[in-house]
């Protein structure tokens, strides 16, 4: 309801804090993905970059006859060095020496401050926020080409990284240490110190030319010649499969995998740059060229691996929702009797898609939430959802928390409503048979009195590319009794759309024609049901502070849905 949507594949603009390409100009001949790293891979590479211009995408002057990069078979290159032929994609072919250069531009536009914004833009609005504050990732490099885990506890300016970086390393890399530590900020003090006097005596211990020797030729130090930066490691621990995520998809391996999508992608947006300058008159020079190309490619290199992740934790969830273990049985519910809901409450949810129930917990009962609420805000524990604000999708900001989170004797409202909360599936499945999940993940929703809103979505939906799922949504909403039309913030929901008529639109939420067919106000100890896969909704502008508390309880698609 309330929560994140999927981010979708999408076309990428220069900075990365817009929205998708605008599509203006067509695309020129030979201005494709290895253009954009012509620069990006060093004055070693260059001739290498060019040659993927030439070799790796068909011209693109008429696009009836020219398929994108991402479709179009393309051979090795008698010209090439190599004759090794590599498959990219479903069906583009490019000489090793093509993709290897390609890999080494990745393996060097992603350095600290890429990654650091790609682990940002990936854990916004999953719960694992926190983890990606958190900088002991720069493990120092043994000999043998494998990171050590950094135990520091230290802050933004890990310097306590650098230093066991330094003290591993000769006085003759010093230099070169400072910039690499530092790679796409400012450098810190230490850094700075040993730049600053590269003759100042080592106090580390010089390595036997078969360490060294293996230490430069390791991928962590260097990619075909192309030093690259510090090793990042996104896994903060072994529960951080977000992390191991992001760790296997900026790896060699997947690169390969994404090169003909992060090309075709790159490609699209540097010539639609290209062709707004030349309309507006600018000229650009060879730095700014230089700069531009090295920009596109991080950008569709970030986008795309975030793109990626996405689907890939979606099918996992998909898979969850049909796994019988985890399966609310009421048989097995033992914290009370099953009566939170009211008969009429279940009727509207089966037969309408939407139910409201007022009361559910009581006046007393949602003051104590509100507050705890507000004092988590107060902590600052909201975060912005970047992905979905780079769309403007939604101005919100979210907090996910679980039973375990809280403080039973300080957080005592909020432990009731998610015990509450958490009987719901139980209560479901002995009254309706919907063969929900058990779920114990809550997402706090905060929407600030500036016209914050979230815009028409669904929750899930029967098309395989969009399931997630989800099968019913709860939103518990502990604002004041006394809301007003006037403060806006109403749960906008539209007609309900069932598995047919989706599949065959092709299309989950619908137009934007639909009419809406009620408005919910957030007012205070409302709880609210939607069929997480049926029913498309939205949040209007908000012009007083309103909070939401979400649970999704997730099934398979199926049972109850013909309803």
């Amino acid at each position: 309801m309330e929560g994140e949507q999927e981010e979708k594949p999408d076309k990428c603009e220069v900075g990365g804090n817009g929205g998708e390409s605008s599509g203006e100009g067509a695309p020129d001949e030979k201005q494709d993905a290895g253009r954009l790293k012509g620069d990006a891979n060093g004055e070693d590479d260059s001739q290498k970059a060019k040659s993927l211009q030439r070799e790796s995408a068909p011209a693109r002057r008429d696009a009836k006859d020219s398929p994108p990069v991402g479709s179009a078979a393309k051979h090795a290159s008698p010209q090439s060095s190599s004759k090794v032929p590599v498959t990219l994609g479903p069906s583009v072919l490019w000489d090793k020496d093509v993709e290897d250069a390609f890999v080494a531009a990745c393996l060097k536009v992603l350095n600290y401050s890429t990654r650091k914004d790609l682990e940002r833009r990936t854990r916004s609005g999953t719960g694992t926020e926190d983890k990606g504050r958190h900088d002991g990732c720069c493990p120092p490099v043994t000999a043998s080409g494998s990171a050590q885990p950094c135990k520091h506890l230290h802050g933004s300016s890990h310097s306590a990284c650098s230093s066991a970086r330094a003290s591993s390393s000769s006085s003759s890399a010093a230099t070169e240490g400072a910039t690499a530590c530092c790679t796409g900020s400012p450098p810190h003090g230490r850094c700075k110190a040993k730049a600053a006097s590269p003759d100042a005596p080592s106090q580390a211990v010089e390595k036997p030319a078969e360490a060294r020797e293996e230490s430069a030729e390791s991928p962590a130090a260097s990619y075909r010649g192309v030093p690259l930066p510090p090793v990042y490691r996104f896994q903060k621990d072994a529960d951080d499969h977000l992390g191991a995520l992001l760790d296997e998809w900026t790896g060699e391996e997947k690169l390969r995998q994404i090169a003909a999508e992060v090309t075709e992608r790159a490609a699209l947006v540097y010539d639609n740059v290209r062709a707004k300058g030349e309309a507006e008159g600018l000229e650009l020079g060879v730095p700014e060229e230089k700069q531009l190309r090295q920009d596109v490619l991080k950008e569709a290199l970030v986008r795309e691996i975030h793109a990626r992740i996405n689907s890939e934790l979606r099918r996992e969830r998909l898979r969850d929702c049909r796994e019988g273990g985890l399966l609310a049985n009421p048989n097995g519910y033992r914290d009370g009797p099953l009566s939170y809901l009211a008969n009429d409450t279940i009727r509207d949810l089966m037969k309408e898609g939407v139910a409201v129930q007022r009361g559910f917990l009581g006046e007393a009962m949602r003051k104590k939430i509100w507050n705890e609420i507000e004092l988590l805000e107060y902590d600052g524990r909201f975060n912005e959802v970047f992905s979905q604000t780079l769309h403007d999708l939604r101005k919100d900001y979210m907090c996910w928390m679980s039973s375990s989170d809280l403080d039973r004797e300080n957080q005592q409202g909020l432990w009731q409503l998610f015990k509450a909360m958490q009987a719901l599936p139980f209560e479901l499945n002995k009254k309706a048979s919907l063969c929900l999940q058990v779920s114990w993940v809550f997402q706090m929703a905060m929407f600030r009195a500036d016209g914050a809103y979230y815009k028409k979505h669904i929750d899930a939906g029967y098309d395989p590319a969009l399931d997630n799922g989800r099968k019913v949504t709860a939103i518990y909403y502990p604002n004041a009794p006394d809301w007003k039309e006037k403060d806006g913030g109403a749960l906008r929901v539209y007609p309900r759309r069932r598995k047919e008529q989706q599949l065959s639109e092709g299309s989950a939420a619908g137009s934007g024609e639909a009419k809406a067919v009620r408005d919910i106000a957030p007012a205070g100890d409302v709880l609210v049901l939607l069929r997480s896969r049926d029913m498309p909704h939205e949040v209007l502008p908000c012009h007083r502070k309103r909070f939401a508390i979400t649970l999704w309880m997730t099934g398979p698609a199926g049972p109850g849905d013909d309803v």
